[in-house]
Parts: C-alpha cells; sequence; structure tokens
C-alpha cells in the first residue's frame, strides 16, 4: 500500500473542495489533498454519506460562509474549484490568504468573471456584490494559459500561477508494468476516446463515418456513461465500441491496448484522461483549442484542427505509419512526460503557492 506523506508546511489550509465519484479513486483534483492534507475541508462529497443540504448544493459558496465558524483554525483559504465556490471568500476573510484554483475553459472561466455563475437571479446577484474578489485574491491558480489571459484582466499577473493538473503516476505505472508483463500488446488501429465533458460528438462521428466509408479499419472504443440513447444507437451503428461500465484495472488495459487516445472537444482546460493515456504509454490527438498553446510536448500530445476530420484522420494515420520501434520511443517518451506530472510534484508546487 503506497502511504501519501504529507508535504512539509508552515501554514494551516482550510480546503473547500468536491469529491466526484466519477473520478474514481486516483484520478480527479482530489488526488491534491493526499498530499496537502489539509486541517479542515469542506464542500460536496459524493464519496461519503455525508448529507449536504439543498441550499449547499445549489449555492455552493455557502461553505465559504461555513468556514467562517472555523476562522481561529487556518492561515489560508483554498477554493479548489474556484468556478463554484469562490464568492466571498476575500470579505469574509481579511486577514487571511486567499488561494482559489480553476479548472473550467477559458469561455467558462470569462463567463464567470463578467457575469457569475448561471445559477439564476441569486447566482447574479452575490456576483454583483463581490465583483471586485478576482482583484483582491492572494493568489490565483490556473491549469493552463489561456486561462491566465482572462484573469490578467481582472487581476495582477504575478498573482496568477499556472499549475496544470496531475496524475498518480505510481498507480498507472503499477498496472502499466503488470499489463505489460502479461504479455499484452498494443492492437492494431484501435483508437480510444474517454470522457463527457466538452466533448465534439458531432467531430467524432464524422470520423466514424469516413473510417465506415473509405475502409481504413479503424477500431474505434468510446468510454463513457452518460451517452443519450440516440447517440449510442447513432455509434453503434457506425461501429463503435461502447463502454459504459468499466472498471478502473480494465480501462487502462483498454488504453494501453490503443495505438492512440483521440479527445474531440469543443474547449479544454486541464484533463484527466489526457495523462492517464500518457501513464500507460498510449500517445492523445486533441482538437486544437489551445491554438497550439500548449504545456505538453509533441509527440506525446499532438492537436488536429477542430471541425476538420481529414486532419483528424491524416494525423493519426500518419502514427500509424511509424515502425513498431517509432512508436515504442512514443510511448517511452509519453510515460517520461506523465512521470513529470506526478501529484506529488503538483502538490509541491501548490505549497509554494501557499508559502509566496
Amino acid at each position: 500500500m503506497f502511504v501519501f506523506e504529507r508535504l512539509p508546511r508552515k501554514l494551516r489550509v482550510l480546503a473547500i473542495r468536491s469529491k466526484f465519484k466519477h473520478h474514481g479513486e486516483y484520478s480527479g483534483y482530489k488526488q491534491i489533498l493526499k498530499y496537502i492534507q489539509p486541517e479542515i475541508e469542506l464542500g460536496i462529497d459524493e464519496e461519503s454519506n455525508e448529507h449536504t443540504p439543498v441550499l449547499f448544493k445549489k449555492y455552493q459558496w455557502l461553505f465559504e460562509w461555513k468556514a467562517r465558524s472555523f476562522k481561529n483554525d487556518f492561515d489560508v483559504i483554498h477554493l479548489f474549484y474556484g468556478e463554484d465556490y469562490f464568492r466571498f471568500a476575500t470579505q469574509w476573510f481579511r486577514n487571511k490568504r486567499v488561494v482559489a484554483t480553476f479548472h473550467q475553459p477559458a469561455h467558462v472561466l470569462e463567463q464567470e468573471v463578467h457575469y457569475g455563475s448561471y445559477r439564476g437571479r441569486v447566482g447574479k446577484m452575490t456576483h454583483l456584490f463581490s465583483k471586485s474578489r478576482f482583484e483582491k485574491l492572494h493568489a490565483a491558480i490556473v491549469t493552463e494559459e489561456s486561462q491566465k489571459a482572462v484573469l490578467k484582466k481582472v487581476m495582477p499577473e504575478e498573482r496568477i500561477h499556472v499549475i496544470p493538473l496531475g496524475i498518480h503516476y505510481h498507480f498507472f505505472d503499477h498496472d502499466y508494468q503488470k499489463i505489460k508483463n502479461e504479455g499484452i500488446t498494443k492492437i492494431p488501429k484501435q483508437l480510444v476516446t474517454v470522457g463527457n465533458w466538452f466533448r465534439n460528438w458531432d467531430e467524432l462521428e464524422a470520423l466514424a463515418l469516413l473510417n465506415v466509408k473509405e475502409e481504413l479499419g479503424f477500431e474505434i472504443h468510446i468510454v463513457n456513461r452518460n451517452l443519450s440513447p440516440e447517440l449510442k444507437h447513432r455509434f453503434k451503428a457506425l461501429g463503435l465500441v461502447i463502454h459504459e461500465n468499466i472498471d478502473d484495472y480494465s480501462l487502462r488495459k483498454l488504453i494501453y491496448q490503443s495505438e492512440c487516445m483521440y479527445l474531440p472537444v469543443t474547449a479544454a482546460s486541464g484533463n484527466n484522461a489526457l495523462f492517464e493515456s500518457l501513464a500507460m504509454g498510449t500517445p492523445v490527438l486533441m482538437s486544437d483549442v489551445f491554438q497550439s498553446n500548449f504545456f505538453l510536448p509533441s509527440p506525446a500530445v499532438q492537436f488536429a484542427m477542430k471541425n476538420n476530420v481529414a486532419d483528424v484522420q491524416q494525423k493519426i494515420q500518419s502514427y500509424l505509419n511509424q515502425s513498431e520501434e517509432e512508436k515504442q520511443k512514443v510511448s517511452d517518451f509519453c510515460r517520461n512526460v506523465a512521470a513529470n506530472y506526478d501529484w506529488r510534484v503538483i502538490a509541491e508546487r501548490t505549497v509554494a503557492v501557499y508559502e509566496k
């Protein structure tokens, strides 16, 4: 059993976070908590049987109000999902350091900065009452540069820190070695796509249609438990293999066996599926929603033009046409990239923000 050692730090932390069931045991931003180990944790927790009042579910910034009862027990309040929880912390905790992490793509963050959440009149009112909250933040953490460009308009740039999402590389490497030792190899022309948030299903369908029409021979697997009946019907008719219920080990095995992970997206910031693919030695092809301004290097991650199925097909084919030796070099490179973003490293960078 791997032991998570708390990182040394001088400051006491109160974390307002969400623990989502769909992230499983070893994915999602909650992983950072295993190393930071805050003195106090508040927020939505889908993993426990703890009852959350309806109002707190609807207006998650109420957890800031709840944090007031602990004001003598912490030095830093870190709102790990700033889009959901951050409203009044800079007003209510004037003698504390306030840090907020923002995960959503730039266009969603821009909406939050200028108009507040979409959650009806109350959401808009709370935004109006706390409109200056961004400029008063001691630190903002974003996962990529496009988000930073949004926040630069409303707060000092030196307080904005780009710290990507991470991965528990130890756990994925364990399964990688296990699968490898079983003698399992890549399945020629097998592609996999994972996830639901901001996914471009039209682009995926276009690739599936081209695959049938041109007889490209791709076997496309899609891991998703939230597809509508209509999408499931359309995708199955085009030969896609749909996995609605798959355990973590089987998912890693599927990714390991695939020659490429294809992520058709309409927008993105951090992406758990991307890092998990790299850790399993599988390169990623993604829709270019960053205008190539992305922190992970090629050939671990490559980009195809949005809604351009010919470009998608060409880039997949160019990788598949490589020799087995070249593919292995790419796979090893992917794993080395993922190792640099172990959650412990990300946690150390976050604690450095607290201390700064």
